[in-house]
């Protein structure tokens, strides 16, 4: 069928442009189409139309039950332990189904049988993620933006892969127009240390507590929980601009109106420790492209940077070194995430 298709647009488009006939053959002249030609390839653009569709919709309803598992992961055999998934927003949800997600239906979805289908849905899946997260992605880089311009390209560099899921877990990342946060809930000041900028919006309580904080002080202050204080404390030395947007970052500014919510949530999964070397490749180039893009547009973030955007852009989330999909087409190669050899089949199985 598909020789058949492609016999038919060889025929059609010889005919329309008249190459490779004799204009003195009255049967043949170009211009006189065969309506079979026509009827034959309405049928394929149809079936491939349909394919593409049916295809989509899939990927799409995959990523948003929080199954973030690139397809093609699933054809070499590397379906780790998959963590849950939840929504950033779960108020907007009609109905609370109580399943744990992503639910059964969708996990036992099979690998694609041939390898030209997995090369397909590879492609499709790594479209509709872009086409879902980047909204968010791009938010998640205002919020950097907003808490200091000028570290901003810095503290993308620095943000690794748990950052980005923990930002996209909460509500404020899915918003259609983000607003930027009250000055009290941010760093005044990039340089400022972080406990002084904790402090600002603390109670006289926290102001007088000890350096060493006890167990039982914790428990009975407003103080942030004991592990995020130890952090905190731990950290005084170092350079701010890479603690900062990990404190302030994940703090709700306050959850969205319904209206102002974007139309596709997916459901966030938990972490992306073990997801492997394709479905982090597939979500880290999202980032990428949505930090390359907000940064660019963004002239006194990029003039005031001491680090150049080329480089920053290449060294965002340090996203490993795997194959690309034409990675279906190579030879072995060898998966960073779970670092075993990927045996490349050149034909279906």
């Amino acid at each position: 069928m598909h020789m058949e298709h492609a016999l038919a647009q060889q025929r059609l488009d010889m005919r329309t442009n008249g190459y490779g006939y004799d204009s003195t053959d009255e049967d043949v002249v170009a211009g006189e189409i065969d309506p079979d030609d026509y009827e034959t390839l309405a049928m394929a653009e149809e079936l491939h139309s349909v394919r593409e569709m049916a295809q989509s919709d899939w990927a799409r309803t995959r990523i948003l039950d929080g199954l973030w598992l690139s397809p093609a992961d699933d054809w070499y055999g590397y379906r780790p332990r998959l963590p849950n998934a939840e929504h950033p927003a779960p108020w907007v949800l009609a109905v609370a189904d109580g399943q744990v997600h992503p639910v059964p239906v969708t996990l036992r979805v099979p690998p694609a049988p041939t390898y030209h289908l997995a090369d397909q849905l590879y492609r499709v899946f790594e479209r509709q993620l872009r086409k879902i997260l980047l909204p968010a992605m791009q938010n998640v880089i205002k919020r950097i933006m907003y808490q200091g311009r000028s570290e901003a390209m810095k503290i993308v560099a620095a943000m690794d892969s748990e950052d980005v899921l923990h930002a996209l877990q909460q509500a404020w990342a899915w918003s259609k127009d983000l607003r930027q946060p009250p000055l009290h809930e941010n760093d005044p000041d990039p340089g400022t240390p972080l406990d002084d900028a904790s402090s600002s919006s603390k109670s006289d309580a926290s102001h007088t507590t000890s350096p060493v904080l006890s167990t039982a002080t914790l428990q009975t202050t407003p103080s942030p929980p004991p592990s995020d204080n130890k952090r905190e404390k731990d950290g005084e030395g170092e350079p701010p601009h890479e603690e900062v947007p990990r404190m302030n970052l994940f703090t709700e500014i306050g959850p969205p109106e319904p209206s102002n919510l974007l139309r596709d949530i997916p459901r966030v999964p938990t972490t992306m420790q073990e997801m492997p070397s394709f479905s982090l490749k597939a979500f880290i180039e999202v980032l990428r492209f949505g930090a390359n893009h907000t940064l660019r547009c963004s002239c006194a973030a990029a003039e005031s940077a001491s680090v150049p955007c080329s480089i920053v852009m290449s060294a965002t989330l340090s996203a490993p070194q795997t194959q690309t999909m034409s990675c279906l087409h190579t030879r072995d190669r060898t998966s960073h995430s779970g670092n075993t050899e990927m045996r490349q089949e050149h034909h279906p199985p």
